[in-house]
C-alpha cells in the first residue's frame, strides 16, 4: 500500500505527507498561539513605549508647560490685583530653563451662557491663549469680525464635573465629549453700554488648561467693544519649560511667591512607574516570544527523531537531504508566518480601536502607528525563518551521516 503511494505521489508530496502525520492539530494551534500572542505582546508593548515617550519625555524639543499665577493674600482683597508686571515677565524670560511665555487673557466683560437641552443657564468666563500653547488645535478654532458663531475649547476635567457632578444633582444624562460638540449655547454679552448675542459651540478638549478658551482674536475684540474696565497685566502665565519638575526652576518660582500648577503634565514618579510596567510587558512578551520559538525548534529536533526510520528509508531510496531539510523546515516556517500574521492583524485591530477610542472621546491627536514596530516583527519572523532552516538542515545532515548509501 505504501509502495503504491508512494508511486502516486511526487516525492515532495510523498514526504509532506509523512510529516504532517507525525504532528497533530494541537501541537500546532498552541505552538501557533503561543507566538502569536507573544509576538503580540512585544509590538503592543513597544509601540505602548513610543507613545509613551513622546508623553512623557522631558528634554530637547519634547518641552513640557506650566501654568503659574500669584499667591492671593490679604492685599489682593484690598484691592491689590495679583498681576504680573513687565518687569516680572522679563525676569521669567531670563530664566533658563523657560522657553517661551504665554500669558492668559481674560474676558472684561460680562458673559452668560443658556442651554436649553442642556437645562442650564450660567454665568461663564473666558480666557485666551496663543495658539503656540493649546494642546490642541482644531482647525475650525479661529474667529472673524463678524461671525456669529465662537467656537471654544473646554477643559476636560469641566466635563468631567458635568457628568459627575452637575448631572446626577440634576437627573441628567451624562454627555460623552462627540455628543457635546454637537450642542450649541446661547451667549449673552454686556458691558460698556452694549450688548450682544452669539452662538457658541465646542471645538475641543483641551488636558492641558483648565479653563474655557476661546480664540484670542474673539476675545481681543470682545475687550475692545464690551470692556468695563482697563486692561491690566496678566494674572496667569503658561511657561514652556525644558523640565516640568526641575528643581531649582521650582524654588525659584516658589521663592518668588508664585504658585505653580502643571495641569495633566504626568511627575516623575508616574512617569517612572508607567515606564517600568511597559518594559516588563516588553520582557514578558519577549520571554513567551522565545520560549515559543524555541518550543517549535525542539519539536522540529523531535519530529526528525520520531521520523528517523522513515527519513532514513527515504534517504536510501535516493530523496535528496535538501529536499527532506526543506519539507521539515517548510512545516514550522508556515506556523511561524501564519502566527506573525495573527499577530500583525491583532496589533492592528487594537491600534485602530484605542484610535476609534481616543476620537471618541474627543481627543484628536492618537498616537501614530510606528512602522518600525512592524519592521521588527518582519525582523524577528526572518531570523526564526533562517533558524528553523538552521535546525532542520542539522538533523537531516547528522541523520545522512548515519545512513549508509
Amino acid at each position: 500500500m505504501k509502495q503504491h503511494l508512494a508511486k502516486q505521489l511526487s516525492p515532495r508530496a510523498l514526504t509532506h505527507k509523512l510529516v504532517g502525520e507525525q504532528v497533530s492539530p494541537r501541537e500546532r494551534l498552541s505552538g501557533m498561539a503561543s507566538l502569536a500572542f507573544g509576538l503580540l505582546m512585544v509590538l503592543v508593548a513597544l509601540q505602548a513605549w513610543h507613545s509613551a515617550r513622546q508623553l512623557l519625555h522631558t528634554g530637547g524639543a519634547d518641552a513640557h508647560f506650566i501654568q503659574i499665577n500669584k499667591k492671593v493674600n490679604i492685599f489682593n482683597s484690598l484691592g491689590i490685583k495679583p498681576v504680573f508686571s513687565d518687569e516680572e515677565l522679563a525676569a521669567l524670560r531670563r530664566l533658563p530653563e523657560v522657553e517661551d511665555i504665554g500669558p492668559f487673557l481674560s474676558n472684561r466683560f460680562r458673559v452668560q451662557a443658556r442651554n436649553e437641552q442642556l437645562g442650564f443657564y450660567t454665568e461663564l468666563f473666558f480666557e485666551a491663549v496663543p495658539d503656540a500653547f493649546l494642546d490642541v488645535h482644531p482647525p475650525d478654532f479661529r474667529w472673524e469680525p463678524g461671525q456669529r458663531e465662537v467656537p471654544v475649547i473646554l477643559s476636560r476635567d469641566y466635563l468631567a464635573l458635568y457628568n459627575f457632578g452637575f448631572a446626577p444633582s440634576h437627573g441628567l444624562p451624562p454627555i460623552s465629549p462627540s455628543t457635546i460638540k454637537r450642542f450649541r449655547m446661547t451667549l449673552y454679552l454686556q458691558g460698556n453700554g452694549r450688548s450682544a448675542t452669539y452662538t457658541a459651540r465646542i471645538a475641543g478638549f483641551s488636558d492641558r488648561i483648565n479653563s474655557i478658551l476661546v480664540p484670542l482674536d474673539f476675545l481681543e475684540w470682545a475687550n475692545d467693544r464690551f470692556g468695563t474696565r482697563p486692561a491690566d497685566g496678566p494674572a496667569r502665565l503658561i511657561l514652556k519649560v525644558r523640565n516640568p519638575a526641575d528643581p531649582e526652576l521650582l524654588r525659584w518660582l516658589d521663592a518668588q511667591g508664585y504658585e505653580v500648577s502643571s495641569g495633566r503634565v504626568v511627575g516623575e514618579e508616574v512617569a517612572l512607574a508607567v515606564q517600568l510596567l511597559l518594559g516588563f510587558i516588553l520582557a514578558t512578551g519577549l520571554i513567551i516570544f522565545l520560549l515559543a520559538a524555541a518550543l517549535l525548534a525542539t519539536r522540529l529536533s523531535l519530529l526528525s527523531a520520531r521520523m528517523r526510520s522513515q527519513l532514513a528509508r527515504l534517504l536510501e531510496l535516493g530523496y535528496a537531504p535538501a529536499l527532506l531539510r526543506a519539507v521539515l523546515a517548510a512545516r514550522f516556517r508556515r506556523d511561524l508566518l501564519v502566527a506573525a500574521l495573527i499577530a500583525l492583524a491583532a496589533f492592528l485591530g487594537l491600534h485602530f480601536l484605542f484610535t476609534r477610542w481616543l476620537e471618541g472621546q474627543g481627543l484628536g491627536n492618537a498616537p501614530p502607528l510606528q512602522w518600525w514596530v512592524i519592521a521588527l516583527l518582519a525582523l524577528m519572523a526572518a531570523a526564526l525563518w533562517a533558524w528553523y532552516g538552521r535546525v532542520a538542515r542539522r538533523e537531516v545532515a547528522a541523520l545522512a551521516a548515519r545512513t549508509p548509501r
